[in-house]
């Protein structure tokens, strides 16, 4: 297998050289062309996915499809793979991350493996390089650095078994595995894969001004008590700020429900901390959710409508209300 390391990416004028070029690259603003092909015609069928200037490949593929996704020439190459699905007695999404020379024959080995714990798979996404350049050390690195952000996420159950030490590669080849992983990180939501999603924020846009800090800070106070949670809105993002106060979630009232799990999930992630008074809890870290209703639902521990429950700062001015008036201001000025 070749073993050089992405000349002709690197030659491209984009390709960062250094740690600090990779990471300079995170806070860029400036927007990122995907290329999705739908083989199937379909949504919902199999797909691929590829970015300019970017060596990778990714193939999604539901579990029936996978036999013929096997067929296909990149899945002869040297990558990655994830196994994605659910077991019975897992409240939560189930997944298995795993590396090979040759994908088409790994896999099925994998999959069956894999169902003998319960696992229940619905897709797998292969990963490999253009022009198969990943050798075994890309690989088992790739593999070692997904396992330890999936396992610092958290938003999945693993069923690897044995914790995949980072090897060592020359200082060139880490670059360019990073580099990989950057783009990698952005195409899999891209493809309805969001376990390595992190939604933690350290720190948030600061306002222009005190007014627009003011007009864009919403909260949900306990009746009754100092306890609250404050809503961050600035930075175009729905984000519940560090501090704030959550109720453990009623599962007398509402025992099975998707934000019950999310509100888990977070216990899970110490994103939310247990404290002293029963039944409560103090979101740690900043955190962005992808909904004001699932912040509100979160925050009050049942099912709400975040423009119902979340109020301006300091007012009694619903969200809704709030942003109705700020709508119609932006439709007269037009």
């Amino acid at each position: 297998m070749p073993n050089h390391a992405f000349e002709a990416a690197k030659a491209a004028s984009t390709y960062p050289t250094t740690k600090m070029e990779i990471a300079s690259m995170n806070d860029s603003p400036q927007g990122i062309k995907l290329d999705i092909h739908f083989l199937d015609g379909s949504p919902t069928g199999m797909l691929t996915a590829e970015v300019p200037h970017w060596i990778g490949h990714a193939l999604f593929a539901p579990s029936l499809k996978i036999d013929k996704a096997l067929e296909r020439r990149e899945a002869k190459y040297a990558g990655i793979y994830i196994l994605l699905g659910s077991q019975p007695k897992e409240d939560r999404r189930v997944a298995y991350i795993g590396q090979a020379e040759n994908l088409s024959d790994r896999i099925p080995k994998s999959a069956k493996e894999q169902e003998k714990k319960e696992f229940e798979w619905e897709s797998a996404v292969l990963v490999t390089a253009i022009g198969n350049r990943l050798n075994t050390a890309h690989i088992e690195y790739l593999e070692a650095r997904l396992i330890e952000r999936a396992k610092r996420i958290n938003s999945v159950s693993l069923t690897n078994v044995k914790d995949e030490s980072v090897p060592e590669l020359s200082e060139g080849d880490q670059c360019s595995m990073d580099w990989f992983l950057h783009y990698l990180f952005l195409v899999l939501p891209a493809i309805r894969v969001d376990m390595f999603n992190d939604d933690t924020r350290k720190t948030i846009r600061k306002p222009d001004s005190v007014a627009e800090a003011d007009d864009l800070a919403f909260e949900i106070k306990e009746a009754g008590s100092d306890k609250a949670a404050t809503l961050d809105t600035s930075g175009g993002e729905i984000v519940v700020l560090s501090g704030s106060w959550a109720k453990r979630w009623n599962e007398d009232k509402f025992p099975i429900h998707s934000y019950r799990t999310r509100q888990a999930c977070l216990v899970d992630q110490s994103v939310l901390m247990p404290v002293e008074q029963g039944g409560w809890y103090k979101f740690k870290e900043n955190y962005a959710f992808s909904s004001i209703s699932a912040a509100a639902s979160v925050v009050l521990g049942r099912p709400a409508s975040g423009p119902q429950e979340w109020k301006k700062k300091g007012t009694n001015e619903r969200y809704r209300d709030w942003k109705n008036e700020r709508d119609e201001q932006s439709s007269s000025e037009d």
